[in-house]
């Protein structure tokens, strides 16, 4: 249960409708297989599970295994669309690809471990992800940025609790779609979603000085058979890797949830491989661009 405290400090902050936020996020997609997959969602949840409330949240109720059902069977275009990030943990023991602040020079601009010259500001901006201990890794991939931007870091338990009251996150399964920016919306944290991304999009978020969450599937991510296929996981792009003698991308860092104050230093093609549902990216500007 929330306390009393956490809700005046954090549930005062003045923030645009969240009804706003879901109808851009549903229109700025835009592509008609998409929104035919919105309106199947909608038909499809039964009529004793809720609705979207005056507030803009989804108002379910008890999860219940028809809400549960009509929420995860989808099949087509329209599952990673409406994919739940998983109730996921990974055991990162013996997880060699992760760094820390201990492995950048003072200035934060050379990576002594992968012998990498850094773009972005990886050592600092590692410290801002926490720990996640449930389901909560969309909400924690947010609240890093939320921290950055206000310096105040959001306690999980409290994302929580208020992602449940807007209908988007149970901890046993995860966070539905439209749940996934509305952290940054709460807090009035500039970003822009983008869908259908690759690569070179992404580098050219980079290049300009954002950082990006993405949404992987933690099997190819973690480069492990034992996790179920289809493992859905939010993780955020802070930042490249470049050959100082080839001046080629060598890599990027990835902040985990899983994994406090560190990144992963993913290569090209892991990462390609592991974004999964429809490679989108939802992109935020380094607070000094604001």
């Amino acid at each position: 249960m929330i306390d009393d405290d956490l809700f005046v400090l954090f549930d005062g902050i003045e923030s645009d409708s969240i009804d706003d936020a879901i109808s851009a996020g549903w229109t700025e997609i835009g592509e008609s297989e998409v929104q035919s997959a919105i309106e199947q969602f909608e038909s499809d949840i039964p009529e004793d599970c809720g609705a979207w409330g005056a507030d803009g949240g989804f108002d379910i109720g008890p999860m219940n295994d028809d809400t549960t059902d009509a929420i995860v069977e989808t099949d087509g275009i329209f599952s990673p669309i409406f994919r739940i990030f998983d109730d996921f943990w990974y055991d990162l023991n013996g997880q060699t690809d992760i760094v820390t602040k201990h492995h950048f020079s003072a200035d934060g601009n050379f990576d002594a471990k992968n012998n990498v010259i850094v773009e972005g500001n990886v050592a600092d901006d590692i410290k801002y992800i926490d720990q996640q201990s449930h389901g909560s890794c969309s909400l924690m991939a947010q609240e890093q940025f939320v921290e950055r931007y206000t310096g105040q870091p959001i306690p999980e338990d409290y994302l929580e609790w208020r992602a449940e009251k807007w209908g988007v996150y149970d901890p046993d399964i995860g966070t539905i779609f439209s749940g996934q920016t509305m952290v940054l919306d709460h807090f009035n944290i500039p970003y822009e979603r983008h869908y259908f991304c690759d690569l070179e999009d992404l580098d050219g978020a980079l290049q300009s000085d954002n950082d990006a969450i993405i949404g992987v599937d933690a099997r190819e991510f973690y480069d492990d058979p034992s996790i179920p296929p289809g493992s859905g996981h939010a993780v955020a792009v802070v930042g490249r890797g470049i050959d100082p003698v080839t001046h080629e991308v060598k890599g990027y860092y990835v902040t985990d949830s899983n994994f406090a104050e560190a990144a992963h230093f993913v290569d090209a093609e892991r990462l390609e491989n592991a974004w999964s549902g429809l490679s989108d990216m939802i992109v935020i500007p380094n607070k000094s661009l604001v």
